[in-house]
């Protein structure tokens, strides 16, 4: 799962308008905070009191380099709050199911299915991210393994009732090939869950991502999975952020303040804030991300990777 480089803001928009001509990230900045503002300043805080971007300020976009995956070391709870809401969404679809995720990177996703599957497995191609997540996050019902996606599956062919997979395909150079081995390894009424970022929300961005192999617009992503479905709904995903702000009064006793001491605010600001998926049809605006619900796995001949058990279930 890929993060996002540090947004300066308003300034930085402007500059690259200037240089670029990108009247378009520029807009949505402006709109952006202007939406915010106006939300302080008619909620309870009152005019005048703090402004706080929640994508900014809280941490959401910290680091200042592309990075290929979540540090465990260094995340912030709101980033991880980020990556995690298309898990919180597909936790209906996983209850009481036998999961797959594929691209599990240190299995904070496969973690939190785990609470409502009956069992998950995850896999990912970096051992590191693999060890730490065994170390720190195993369960009974789950078990993470190293294994790169651009190879056939260790698992017989159906093996589980769900596949998941977010923020993953884009990393593979054969992305038709990692499809055509989560739609084997799915039972016949088996359902795969895949979010992947949409490329015409970023188009500029993703060319100069270094991980990202194939980002996909809508319709190339729709083409490609019903080669190996028969229903294929592609929607978009956003990631809502939500905060509450609230003045709380500070009072103090201003005699008995030292002289040279400073007089101290009156008040303190609590914030409260969240983050949850929103579904949007494709054509509603640009979503930043796309997520296919898939069903009804084609039938495809048993194959030879198919009867090899590489790895128990």
């Amino acid at each position: 799962m890929v993060l996002k480089s540090k947004s300066s803001g308003i300034i930085s928009k402007l500059w690259s308008f200037i240089r670029t001509g990108d009247f378009y990230g520029l807009s949505r900045a402006i709109n952006h905070r202007r939406a915010l503002l106006q939300r302080i300043l008619t909620g309870p805080v009152g005019p005048g009191t703090l402004l706080i971007d929640p994508q900014t300020d809280m941490g959401v976009q910290e680091s200042h380099e592309i990075e290929e995956c979540l540090d465990p070391a260094s995340v912030s709870p709101t980033r991880l709050a980020l990556h995690l809401a298309p898990y919180r969404y597909a936790l209906p679809y996983v209850a009481g199911k036998e999961v797959l995720e594929v691209g599990c990177s240190w299995g904070y996703g496969s973690h939190l299915l785990a609470e409502e599957a009956r069992r998950v497995v995850g896999f990912d191609f970096n051992h590191v991210c693999v060890t730490y997540g065994s170390e720190h996050l195993a369960r009974n019902n789950l078990r993470l393994l190293v294994h790169d996606a651009s190879r056939p599956f260790p698992f017989p062919d159906e093996s589980f009732d769900v596949v998941f997979s977010s923020e993953f395909i884009e990393h593979v150079a054969n992305s038709s090939n990692c499809i055509r081995e989560m739609r084997r390894v799915l039972r016949p009424e088996g359902l795969l869950i895949l979010k992947t970022p949409n490329l015409a929300y970023a188009r500029r961005w993703h060319s100069l991502n270094p991980y990202h192999l194939k980002v996909f617009l809508p319709g190339e992503l729709q083409a490609l999975l019903e080669e190996y479905f028969r229903e294929v709904q592609v929607r978009g995903f956003d990631e809502m952020y939500e905060c509450s702000l609230r003045r709380v009064e500070k009072p103090f006793d201003p005699f008995g303040i030292p002289f040279e001491q400073k007089i101290p605010c009156p008040y303190t600001i609590e914030l409260e804030a969240w983050i949850k998926p929103k579904l949007v049809p494709i054509d509603d605006g640009v979503p930043q991300s796309l997520l296919a619900i898939c069903r009804a796995p084609k039938r495809h001949p048993v194959s030879a990777t198919g009867k090899e058990r590489l790895f128990s279930v």
